[in-house]
């Protein structure tokens, strides 16, 4: 996170440099201040639409899936067993343990939703 958030800084200065064309020394700091807010809130913004929009895609995804009581079963188990092995994981794999739960619960939804996607093309009831 910290690396995009640099890579944001960087481009924004290198679009607010733009403002060094213009001869005012009183009016090109403000500018250069200016440009590099707008470019970083375009940044956010894209970004943050990025973020909801796969989210609200992954969440369609769930309810059509994976809104039943095994989900919640799997979410719940998976969730206390990174809470109570978490020490054990973290010195296992090296890797953040949000990140963990959370590719553990992606990987559930999708056997999860292609075993229900193979038996409703079959027409059987689930």
């Amino acid at each position: 996170m910290g690396s995009l958030f640099r890579e944001f800084v960087i481009g924004a200065d290198s679009f607010g440099q733009l403002s060094s064309g213009i001869p005012n020394r009183i009016l090109s700091g403000p500018m250069y201040w200016l440009i590099v807010a707008i470019v970083m809130g375009i940044l956010f913004i894209i970004t943050g639409l990025l973020i909801v929009g796969i989210g609200y895609q992954v969440g369609k995804i769930y309810r059509k899936y994976c809104w039943d009581i095994l989900s919640i079963i799997v979410a719940i188990t998976s969730t206390a067993i990174v809470i109570y092995f978490g020490e054990w994981i973290k010195n296992a794999i090296p890797i953040n343990l949000m990140v963990f739960l959370l590719l553990s619960h992606v990987i559930y939804i999708y056997f999860h939703a292609n075993i229900y996607y193979h038996i409703s093309m079959k027409g059987e009831s689930i």
